[in-house]
């Protein structure tokens, strides 16, 4: 195949990947962590948690296409769009064939993992374009040995870790993917790992102080080591397969109907059978499947730190997509069709599931409903107390314009007495609307409605799977 006829196959992909990014793009209501960036983003206030870099780039789109949910999430489908391109890069510079550079290009063009992250308010999508460039250009140095390559990677390194502080683990990795014996260009490698570090030190003591007011250190014991694989591989899983099957939900297999359990069965082979088959395949140069399983293995350790899903390691997805597509090369053709097949049905009912789904699919919060509930029924006076970190206030103040204050993310834990003394200090001044998202105490129901022996009015109303709005009045005081 021409040149020039794979880039119009590219052209095309890369627009149809935007089109479907785009499609619906502000259905969703924000969910809390969205509103948090777009607070973050619009006020200049400095991201708790994270660098600066996205918020940047997300309050140029703000004001460049309006706040409107759509607006916010512009950004993030555009650069899931590019990094189609930046993975077809890639994978030439593996050594792919025409067809399978293409083929890569389609996995991610498509993918139900990256559909979620180009459809979010935040920095997810961006780190893995940053990712997919660094891959790719690190690959060129390695095969060209031309500067302007090396350039390349240290630029896309520079913007990961300005984007997410997980990208240092990347990076960890980047010796991986050097030259193997010249030295010289081991030499330039290193030159440009040193002026990445030069260039983050400005922010990074606040990343330190991020990092320490976390307690992520005191995470780091042998017991989190077993939660750490379980996320690391169902991150893998995840890239592979999206949210609609996942096998981080065994806890709720046995809610599971026959086809999701049949889907499940599906959907591992198709992401695993590959997988492995590429771990053992020996790429040009060497084996280059193994170098970029190097390379996400020590992406994935921050799962050490933090286990989760793979939103925060989208960086790695590219990775992922490259050594799928070499192992899937090395089947025979029927079962190369066999497992394309299998792919492409769990990954278009992902999709399908994605758009059906009213909220972000994994919280079910529908801060949409919930805001405009609010600012019908109540005056910016009245206060408004969220437990749902600090995207509470933020959600409340975009949707209902009303002002809020947070109490964290650890639940109300309010005991069997009754309310705590400083939610009663502030009933009896006025009412108190409350939001309960994903943090919370078990014990909270029950609390809120021992709350009405004591002559409080308590209404309860969900919105979305995820958020609860409880409404309650102080009893009324004795005359005189």
């Amino acid at each position: 195949m021409s040149l020039r006829r794979q880039l119009l196959f590219l052209v095309a992909l890369v627009a149809a990947a935007f089109a479907l990014h785009c499609w619906r793009l502000g259905q969703k209501p924000l969910w809390v962590d969205e509103a948090e960036a777009w607070g973050q983003a619009t006020t200049g206030q400095a991201p708790p948690t994270h660098p600066p870099l996205y918020f940047r780039v997300l309050g140029g789109a703000a004001r460049a296409f309006g706040e409107s949910e759509r607006g916010l999430r512009l950004p993030s489908a555009l650069a899931a769009a590019l990094m189609v391109a930046a993975a077809w890069w890639a994978a030439g510079e593996m050594g792919f064939s025409p067809w399978a550079r293409l083929g890569v290009a389609g996995v991610v063009a498509f993918s139900p993992y990256l559909l979620l992250v180009a459809q979010q308010a935040r920095m997810y999508a961006l780190a893995g374009l940053w990712g997919a460039l660094f891959v790719a250009a690190a690959l060129a140095w390695r095969r060209r040995r031309r500067l302007v390559f090396a350039a390349v990677a240290a630029a896309a390194a520079l913007a990961g870790v300005y984007t997410v502080h997980s990208f240092w683990l990347i990076l960890l990795a980047w010796p991986l993917l050097w030259p193997g014996r010249d030295r010289r260009a081991a030499l330039v490698g290193a030159a440009a790992l040193v002026v990445v570090v030069l260039l983050y030190l400005p922010i990074a003591g606040a990343g330190w102080r991020q990092l320490h007011a976390s307690g992520a250190a005191t995470r780091l014991a042998p017991g989190n080591l077993l939660p750490a694989a379980k996320a690391a591989a169902g991150a893998l899983f995840y890239f592979g397969a999206g949210f609609r099957y996942h096998p981080l939900a065994a806890d709720n297999l046995a809610s599971f109907g026959p086809k999701q359990l049949v889907g499940l069965a599906i959907a591992g082979g198709a992401v695993l059978a590959p997988l492995v088959a590429g771990l053992l395949a020996p790429g040009r140069d060497g084996r280059l499947t193994l170098r970029l399983a190097g390379v996400i293995t020590a992406g994935l350790l921050v799962n050490a730190i933090a286990p989760s899903g793979a939103e925060q390691l989208a960086a790695l997805f590219p990775a992922f997509v490259l050594i799928w597509v070499a192992g899937l090369a090395r089947f025979a053709t029927p079962w190369r069709l066999v497992v394309a097949a299998a792919w492409a049905a769990t990954a278009g009912a992902g999709v399908a599931h994605y758009y059906r789904t009213p909220c972000y699919p994994l919280h079910e919060e529908d801060w949409r409903g919930a805001g405009a509930a609010l600012a019908a029924a109540y005056r910016p006076g009245d206060l408004v107390v969220t437990r749902a970190g600090p995207g509470g206030p933020a959600a409340v103040r975009y949707y209902a314009g009303l002002a809020a204050a947070d109490t964290g993310r650890e639940g109300l834990r309010i005991a069997d007495e009754g309310l705590a003394p400083w939610l009663e200090r502030r009933a009896r001044s006025r009412r108190v609307f409350l939001f309960y998202g994903d943090w919370g105490d078990a014990r909270l129901y029950g609390g809120l409605r021992d709350i009405g022996r004591r002559g409080y009015a308590v209404t309860i109303s969900r919105w979305g799977a995820g958020l609860a709005l409880f409404e309650f009045a102080p009893p009324p005081r004795p005359p005189g």
